[in-house]
């Protein structure tokens, strides 16, 4: 068998900057994409270099996937629909994409022998994120509408009724999927984790965090609460904060994700070993990590390329099944995020607009202690060097996007069918946070008297006559990646 890695959803946001990572090790790569117009322009060919083959065809056809799987080693599954949709009517395309594909996806490995997988999956098979209260560790409940409406944002401990304390999740605690996307990738998990039991297979399961960087789909519903920041702040207008900007995430840049996939995919190799490649001298991107070192693309000494570190074990016996954060391990809140991509363009600061989902989660952070020491991964793109980068750099323009802004600016004036209530003339850009996976369309609602972070009030009603508030409430909010 060649040496051929195949990457479903190459030709999209996170797939084409593994693409690029896995060329630089000088592996072999073929690429799965259906080229949906959520997430692609209509009729342009995938930026995709010459070495690479491309396929156009949906993961969901069996006879599609035999041709891809021709040849190949390993699987890196990023093809999936993504984001929280714009009502409930996206539930059957979310199942069928992602579960079904992923199912149709596994049954052509196991009947080609492919036996070695890398699975985006997300932060949001966690639901809420991890808490304490003064007894310790507790699992926090669902908001209620009385507190959101009175602006009190915080989970409250079930036991005391105080303010919980957000900490950092592993990846030993519970599921608990909030929405239907979320559900569709706890399901995807469930059937690698099937698929290796029963065929011998290793997949590691990379549950991404706030993934953003050049390249996001831009204005479409399906997209992570960073491209609607940056597509505002690139139309000169104040990014939109829900609540009062305080929900905790962990923003990691594409490259580092890319990166992670490497690594993941180095961890499946059964007999402890890698293939013997190596990242060209000089290749990657310039710059400084957060801790100093030089971050020019060359393997450190003692690592191995995709990086591996030193003592950590490879290879994985046959049917080992691992998730694994892809965060950076360090804490920013939503409202960082909007300030910093506002001050990067010289634009007005953002809008702090005390509107929000019922459903929403509050706070979501990882501990990468796991990834750390068993792949040997670090996120090398620093909070501010990256988010500079992202607010100046090219997004990707969608089908989707085109129709989403033709319905914003018509006579119903719903952002992408956004649902929103109790803010007369502010835009309804919904914002739930996985990177690259948000959607308006959940239910909102929320406060007058918006706010800008600088503390001044702000005047969105000039934003009327684009974004009207409608009062339907078909859909109420969940969570995000």
């Amino acid at each position: 068998m060649s040496d051929v890695l195949l990457v479903t959803g190459g030709a999209g946001f996170i797939g084409s900057r593994i693409v690029a990572a896995a060329r630089e090790r000088g592996l072999r790569v073929r690429v799965l994409d259906s080229l949906r117009d959520d997430v692609h322009p209509a009729s342009t060919p995938p930026p995709l270099p010459d070495d690479v083959e491309f396929i156009r065809g949906d993961v969901r056809d069996a006879e599609m996937c035999a041709r891809a799987l021709r040849g190949v080693r390993a699987v890196c599954h990023q093809a999936a629909k993504v984001g929280l949709g714009v009502d409930f009517a996206d539930a059957p395309d979310y199942t069928a994409s992602n579960v079904l594909g992923t199912a149709v996806l596994l049954a052509a490995m196991a009947d080609a022998g492919v036996e070695r997988l890398v699975l985006a999956s997300s932060m949001v098979v966690y639901g809420e994120g991890r808490y304490r209260d003064a007894l310790g560790p507790v699992a926090a409940a669902p908001r209620t509408i009385a507190d959101l409406e009175a602006g009190m944002f915080e989970p409250r401990s079930p036991r005391t009724g105080e303010p919980l304390q957000p900490e950092r999740i592993d990846e030993s605690a519970p599921t608990d999927p909030r929405n239907v996307y979320a559900a569709t990738k706890l399901a995807q998990e469930q059937l690698a984790a099937s698929w290796a039991r029963e065929t011998g297979g290793r997949a590691a399961l990379l549950r991404y965090h706030n993934v953003y960087g050049p390249g996001m789909p831009q204005g479409t519903p399906y997209a992570g609460v960073a491209a609607l920041f940056r597509t505002e702040a690139e139309a000169g207008r104040p990014p939109l904060v829900f609540e009062d900007g305080g929900q905790r995430r962990d923003f990691v840049h594409v490259d580092d994700v890319a990166a992670a996939n490497l690594a993941a995919l180095d961890w499946t190799a059964r007999d402890g070993t890698v293939p013997d490649t190596a990242v060209p001298e000089g290749a990657g991107r310039a710059g400084a990590m957060p801790d100093g070192t030089a971050r020019d693309g060359t393997v450190p000494e003692g690592t191995v390329p995709g990086g591996t570190a030193p003592g950590t074990t490879a290879g994985q016996d046959a049917g080992a099944v691992r998730a694994f954060n892809v965060a950076t391990g360090e804490v920013h809140t939503v409202g960082e995020l909007a300030a910093a991509i506002a001050a990067a363009r010289g634009g007005p600061p953002p809008v702090v607009t005390g509107r929000f989902r019922a459903g929403d989660v509050r706070h979501i952070t990882a501990s990468a202690d796991r990834i750390h020491a068993e792949l040997g991964w670090r996120a090398r793109v620093g909070f501010s060097e990256g988010v500079g980068e992202f607010a100046l750099a090219a997004m990707r323009p969608t089908v989707a996007g085109a129709r989403a802004g033709a319905r914003a600016n018509g006579p119903a004036g719903a952002a992408a069918g956004a649902q929103v209530r109790g803010v007369v003339g502010a835009r309804a850009e919904a914002q739930a946070d996985r990177p690259t996976e948000t959607a308006a369309g959940p239910s909102t609602r929320g406060v007058a008297g918006a706010r800008n972070l600088a503390g001044a009030p702000a005047d969105t009603g000039g934003l009327a006559g684009r974004y009207a508030a409608t009062t339907s409430n078909r859909f109420p909010a969940e969570g995000r990646r």
